[in-house]
C-alpha cells in the first residue's frame, strides 16, 4: 500500500507538471516560477497542507498550484482581491470572479494545476477551500520587487 501512495504522487507530479507546460509555457519563458504543493496531510486525517505556507519571491515570478489533495477540487481565493487583480497577470487554466472583498480562482480539479505571475511588490494572503467548504487553510505570498 506505501508503494501505490508513492507511485501516485510520482504520477500526480509528473501530470501537473505536463499539464504546466502545455498550458503556460509563454509564462515559464518569461519569468521565474514557484510551485505550492496542496496535499492531505498524513499526520492529520483531512486537514489540508499548503508547502510552502508562506512564499516569498520577487515580482515577475509565476506561482503555481498544485492540487494534491485527492479526491476533491479546490478553490483558491484572496480575500484583497482587487489588490491582488491589479498586480498578478497571464493566468494559467483559471476563471476569476471578482465579487466585493473577493478575487476567486476557479476550482482545479485533482492533478491539475493554476498559476499566477506578480508583477509588482506586496503581500498576498490567500484561503485555499475544498469543493464542499468543509476544509480550508490559509498561505501568504511575499512578492519583493527585483
Amino acid at each position: 500500500m506505501r508503494m501505490m501512495k508513492n507511485s501516485s504522487w510520482w504520477k500526480f507530479v509528473l501530470v501537473a507538471l505536463a499539464v504546466l507546460f502545455l498550458v503556460a509555457p509563454s509564462q515559464l519563458l518569461a519569468a521565474d516560477a514557484s510551485v505550492i504543493k496542496i496535499y492531505k496531510s498524513s499526520k492529520e486525517e483531512g486537514k489540508m497542507v499548503l508547502d510552502p505556507p508562506e512564499l516569498y519571491i520577487t515580482s515577475g515570478t509565476v506561482v503555481i498550484w498544485m492540487n494534491g489533495f485527492e479526491g476533491t477540487e479546490l478553490e483558491v481565493s484572496f480575500a484583497d482581491g482587487k489588490a491582488c487583480q491589479d498586480v498578478t497577470v497571464s493566468p494559467a487554466h483559471l476563471g476569476f470572479k471578482m465579487s466585493k472583498t473577493c478575487f476567486v480562482m476557479s476550482y482545479i480539479p485533482y492533478a491539475a494545476t493554476s498559476s499566477l505571475k506578480f508583477t509588482q511588490a506586496g503581500t498576498f494572503k490567500y484561503t485555499v477551500t475544498t469543493m464542499d467548504g468543509k476544509t480550508k487553510t490559509t498561505g501568504k505570498i511575499i512578492v519583493r520587487d527585483l
